[in-house]
């Protein structure tokens, strides 16, 4: 068996000189990582926080293959995520299973059941002619439309107006995307890359018209270390606009930002398929055809993840929003769609929050622009070589745009390097069932010894958290609290409490 040991090498880091540094290892900083690498790049990983602890995620278990981009007439989005759903279907089939859902129509319009009808077929016949060459004709099932008592039969309790019929196609369900981050950085690290997590980037090095790597601090220890690298990939999604001041050749990068959050619920609310809930409130943005935001309720180890509640992030960089209002005005919206569920704080088991980036980015103007995700050439836009940003929003594409992103480093370079083919990788299965919680797969004492054993050998483990919230669900299905006193006992006896996440993930 191919080792997938990742040893988090702080020495190294500070003496090797790098091709590329990768800043973030969230959805794009990994699949960056693992692209390079496997091109024969000499790759540095750093994170902050722990692989992919922060936006990333923040998630609410699906790749969306396109449908609502259709909707609204962006062919070329709808195109790129349909492939790449299904590439990452192929890519990690243990990671991914495919889900139904089911969306309501109103009234007889473009949002009736003739409306969604043609929708759904031509999403479907560009599915079909988009990844035949990826599946090999294991397609996800067949879209259909309907009647309105065949809806209520499978969705009941919901209040819709004018509910006319309903809409049923089938998603990826992503089953962790902390598993999926942790086997691409194993995979980076495999082809040699040098990955450490609890790593925070300070300050950018320039060397004349060129960056040169960062200088950075040991989260962990407090210790101070400088990486040498050629190029310099900014991946660190929400915090990527920290790295460039007024005082810094790279000029101040407008990011728009939002605060999202995701919330599980103790009990699972529809068995066997995702339901769309919809909102009282209205769509925000200019790009956006007028309607009321819905929500997803998508069942997930028993339980149900409901999301995604995106605001604007208006509190500053450093500023926490009042999570019990924020959450409880959640409830609210949900308990106006379903009167009789009369959900309560109580019933919430975790809560997913954190800053995004969103689609309207303001220009450096201030103009509103949609842009979904870009990546930024810094010796194009501020004359600083050696230098590239990630720009991302959506994890479905992750990978397209990592891709990208390393083109435009092996361009730069003057070295050549084989192209990428992370469309072609396949992960191996990850160390346990991601459709199972954790509590059923390791109540043995023995079975959670030899996971904790495993997390610290392979998986990069350096606190609680990083085990609880992270490589297992122990701590988002329910609380520390709720462990039994002999598991508590062994896991504050392998690993520390470590440092302070960069989210609140907790309700």
């Amino acid at each position: 068996m191919i080792p997938l040991a990742m040893r988090r090498d702080l020495d190294r880091l500070a003496t090797e000189h790098f091709d590329l540094l990768v800043v973030g290892a969230g959805g794009h900083g990994v699949f960056a990582a693992a692209d390079a690498s496997r091109r024969g790049l000499r790759v540095a990983l750093v994170d902050a926080g722990d692989i992919g602890g922060a936006t990333t995620g923040n998630s609410l278990r699906t790749m969306h293959g396109g449908v609502r981009y259709l909707q609204y007439l962006q062919l070329g989005r709808t195109l790129e995520s349909i492939r790449e759903q299904a590439l990452l279907r192929a890519m990690a089939p243990d990671y991914t299973e495919a889900l139904p859902f089911l969306m309501p129509s109103s009234g007889w319009g473009l949002r009736g059941p003739l409306g969604l009808f043609a929708g759904l077929n031509i999403h479907q016949a560009l599915r079909l002619a988009t990844t035949h060459g990826i599946n090999g004709g294991q397609h996800l099932p067949r879209s259909r439309v309907l009647s309105r008592t065949r809806y209520t039969e499978r969705v009941p309790g919901i209040d819709v107006e004018h509910l006319s019929g309903g809409a049923l196609w089938h998603e990826v369900q992503l089953l962790d995307s902390g598993a999926l981050c942790v086997a691409l950085a194993q995979e980076a690290a495999r082809q040699g890359a040098c990955v450490a997590n609890y790593v925070r980037v300070d300050a950018l090095n320039y060397q004349g018209e060129r960056c040169r790597g960062a200088r950075c601090t040991d989260v962990l220890t407090g210790a101070a270390l400088n990486i040498e690298a050629a190029h310099t990939l900014n991946a660190a999604g929400p915090w990527a606009t920290d790295f460039y001041t007024a005082t810094a050749p790279v000029k101040p990068l407008p990011v728009a930002l939002n605060d999202s959050m995701n919330v599980l619920l103790r009990e699972r609310l529809f068995e066997g398929q995702a339901v769309a809930i919809p909102s009282s409130r209205r769509v925000e943005g200019e790009a956006v055809a007028a309607a009321n935001r819905m929500y997803f309720a998508v069942p997930w180890r028993g339980r149900t993840v409901v999301g995604t509640v995106q605001e604007r992030w208006v509190d500053g960089p450093t500023c926490v929003r009042d999570h019990p209002h924020h959450l409880a005005a959640f409830l609210a919206d949900l308990n106006g769609a379903m009167p009789a569920a009369g959900l309560t704080a109580d019933d919430v088991a975790h809560v997913y929050w954190g800053r995004v980036p969103t689609e309207d980015a303001p220009t450096e103007t201030g103009e509103l622009r949609r842009n979904a995700r870009e990546v930024i050439d810094h010796r194009e836009r501020d004359g600083v070589g050696g230098l590239h940003t990630i720009v991302g929003v959506k994890l479905t594409t992750a990978r397209a745009v990592a891709e990208q992103a390393i083109d435009a480093v092996v361009q730069e370079s003057d070295r050549a390097f084989v192209a990428g083919d992370t469309a072609a990788l396949r992960l191996p299965p990850p160390p346990q069932d991601l459709s199972r919680p954790s509590a059923e797969a390791f109540a043995a004492r023995a079975a959670l010894r030899e996971r904790l054993e495993l997390a610290q050998r392979e998986e990069m483990v350096l606190c609680r958290d990083d085990f609880l919230l992270r490589r297992t669900d122990l701590g988002v299905l329910g609380s520390w609290a709720e462990l039994s006193a002999a598991a508590r006992e062994l896991i504050a006896a392998t690993l520390p409490e470590g440092p302070a996440p960069l989210v609140h993930s907790h309700p």
